[in-house]
């Protein structure tokens, strides 16, 4: 049986269309991860760095392309972290997972695949709306939909996937212990950290140092790691 990470890119391109309501061919024209695709705003307006302005307004973001990259992008470079887990976990019926920063959701969307009862975290806009409707269209039941605004307090999931997300945020270290403070004593966090400057496309140079300060603090102080990128809670 077929899961989101088996699908060919013709169905991810065919079922952008179908969200999008555009000619399948229109979809294939755009590029997958040129810096035009995912870029949420100009060079020009470096200077706001404004979270709330960027992950609010989408003002430079061609939604076709951005999602058609980001749809890829999590199949291609990540998929292998999420078959880490769920190899080190093994079954995920009865896990709580949250997906923090879902974008597209497919991370998030393959553990609902393999039973786990999964909650999905982002900001408002293209991609979460994109999620949602992916979890609509494959009838998957799921938790909660929650937002950054959501408080995180109960210590309540079993893992959390956090993939390319902490260098898009003012406080790294500060999300991550809020991170930490959902996640059940040994808990799974997926984690992985871009340390690569793309302002044009919100990896901030502010966030990755805060990152590189005060984030090995963070996990050295309550979590083990497993392997580069799996982290079980203290």
């Amino acid at each position: 049986m077929g899961n989101i990470f088996t699908e060919s890119q013709e169905q991810r391109d065919i079922e952008l269309a179908e969200f999008c309501k555009v000619p399948v061919g229109t979809v294939k024209n755009y590029p997958i991860g040129t810096q035009a695709s995912v870029q949420l705003f100009k060079n020009e307006d470096i200077a706001l760095q404004s979270y709330d302005f960027i992950y609010k307004n989408y003002k430079y973001v061609e939604r076709v392309n951005w999602l058609r990259t980001c749809s890829a992008l999590t199949i291609t470079r990540r998929s292998k972290y999420i078959l880490e887990l769920v190899t080190k976990i093994g079954k995920l019926e009865q896990q709580h997972v949250l997906d923090y920063g879902c974008g597209v959701g497919s991370h998030g969307i393959f553990c609902a695949e393999l039973g786990a009862t999964v909650d999905f975290l982002d900001v408002d806009g293209p991609l979460f709306d994109y999620a949602k409707w992916r979890i609509a269209k494959r009838n998957l039941k799921v938790g909660k939909y929650l937002y950054p605004e959501s408080k995180l307090t109960a210590a309540h999931y079993d893992a959390i996937l956090c993939l390319d997300v902490l260098e898009h945020v003012a406080d790294p270290a500060g999300t991550l212990s809020n991170i930490a403070c959902a996640l059940k004593t040994n808990g799974y966090l997926l984690l992985e950290v871009s340390t690569i400057v793309k302002p044009t496309s919100g990896h901030f140079s502010q966030s990755i140092e805060r990152w590189k300060k005060h984030g090995a603090v963070v996990l050295r102080n309550k979590f083990f790691r497993i392997s580069k990128n799996l982290f079980y809670k203290k």
